[in-house]
């Protein structure tokens, strides 16, 4: 079958990768337990090459990974990262001998039994080649574990060929937009992550074709779809989140990845609308929306949502929910001084909104008695990037009120906002008698209607 004339390909290569890079460094069956030992980047390359071939000889008549995909359930998967894995010690092996200098030096030993080679890096190895084609390895250590060492990954990342993963990433990608079979595009986005090319900007791939794809292949039907439909639209946010975190030129998707942020916020499903929030704050942590330039990017591509209200409203769905309600908080308070047309909500909507998706949470927060429940229920939140101080929310509030002429409400989150070491207020009650004067002042009854209609 085409997997295992594939895996047979390529255990050939990488034992032939081997085998000449044995030659070309002299190492031979006298002093190739020296060499390792006192060579650094042989003994990591080494590894590499050894694990490598282990992996693929123990997927003999095997598949190489489960066939799943990840689900609304369940986005971080074991066969994702076994993938990523093996993209990554493909891309190691082949990277280094093309880019390494080797001395001129003598041919391997042959005085070595033919088709037996004995290597030691943490233990002896042996592999036989029998006159059947198969291969026998002895040997204790993963595949996984001499992946994940920080010195073997350091070298992974830092030999990359740049031709050579920027053409399979085009090619990955490729596959990702156009593939009609459902798995294997889910795999793609996988395979392009793992690889994260520099060169991912082409006319006709940008994150707006990635979306458009999942619906124009039919798998993602709205209303009437399964939890089981959206692991292509939770691939593409996670490879868009994976763009924004490392690539320079992200910057010339900006916009279009920022648009597409604002898509996954309307989705109804749980763990979509969350990655959504992620994306949307990864995006705002490293391109700056207070800087003229990236507002004026965002702004001549804003596109035709129907009956968009602002990104206020959409981030604060996320607050009833203890998974996306850190996340939710965040980026709200993020937003509090910010005013950017046909983003946000003009002021004092604006400031009402952020007022109100806040308020509850800095209330919780400035009571002594609800320390012991804070600290239990914010445990359970699924992003553990999203950490606020109370204090430091309630400073961005007072600015934002002092700068709307709203000087009681200021007063109020001012007061909140001083370092005193302790918690301003006793009880919930105390908090919401202090706070009914300034709130009722600066927004009753004028905004009644909004304040009841988001409220219920």
């Amino acid at each position: 079958m085409l997997r295992e004339h594939c895996r047979i390909l390529l255990l050939n290569i990488v034992h032939y990768v081997r085998m000449k890079y044995y030659e070309e460094r002299g190492i031979n069956e006298i002093n190739e337990e020296e060499m390792i030992e006192n060579d650094k980047e042989v003994r990591e390359y080494v590894g590499i090459l050894l694990e490598l071939e282990q992996y693929l000889i123990c997927r003999q008549n095997k598949v190489f990974w489960d066939a799943d995909d990840i689900s609304m359930h369940q986005v971080e998967i074991e066969s994702t990262q076994e993938l990523t894995y093996l993209v990554k010690a493909v891309i190691s092996i082949f990277t280094l001998v093309k880019e390494a200098r080797f001395p001129s030096t003598p041919s391997l030993d042959t005085s070595t039994p033919p088709g037996t080679i004995s290597i030691d890096t943490t233990g002896k190895k042996e592999i036989d080649i029998g006159s059947s084609g198969t291969i026998s390895v002895n040997n204790n250590s993963s595949m996984s574990n001499s992946l994940n060492s920080n010195s073997s990954e350091k070298n992974v990342l830092l030999s990359l060929s740049k031709r050579l993963v920027d053409e399979w990433g085009t090619e990955a990608i490729t596959w990702a937009i156009s593939c009609p079979s459902q798995h294997l595009c889910n795999r793609s986005y996988q395979v392009f992550r793992a690889l994260l090319p520099c060169q991912i900007l082409r006319k006709e791939v940008s994150p707006l074709t990635m979306i458009q794809g999942v619906y124009r292949r039919g798998w993602y039907g709205g209303v009437n779809s399964s939890v089981n439909d959206m692991s292509t639209a939770l691939e593409v946010v996670l490879t868009l989140q994976a763009i924004v975190e490392t690539q320079e030129s992200a910057k010339l998707w900006l916009s279009n990845i920022f648009w597409s942020a604002i898509v996954f916020l309307h989705s109804d499903y749980l763990m979509e609308y969350y990655q959504g929030l992620v994306l949307l704050r990864k995006l705002t942590q490293r391109f700056d929306l207070q800087d003229n330039a990236i507002q004026n990017l965002y702004l001549t591509s804003v596109p035709n949502f129907k009956d968009f209200l602002g990104i206020e409203i959409l981030v604060m769905r996320g607050l009833m929910d203890e998974i996306t309600a850190n996340t939710s908080r965040t980026l709200l308070s993020n937003f509090t001084k910010l005013q950017v047309e046909h983003i946000f909500q003009s002021n004092p909507l604006k400031i009402l909104y952020n007022v109100l998706g806040l308020l509850p949470w800095i209330c919780l927060q400035s009571t002594k008695r609800n320390s012991f429940i804070l600290s239990h229920t914010s445990s359970s939140s699924t992003d553990k990037n999203d950490t606020l101080s109370f204090r430091t929310v309630a400073t961005r509030l007072s600015e934002a009120c002092r700068d709307c002429q709203l000087l009681p409400l200021s007063k109020f989150f001012g007061y909140i906002s001083l370092p005193s070491g302790s918690t301003p207020f006793k009880t919930i009650e105390d908090f919401c008698n202090e706070i009914q004067k300034p709130f009722s002042s600066a927004f009753l009854p004028q905004f009644a209607s909004q304040i009841l209609s988001w409220l219920f």
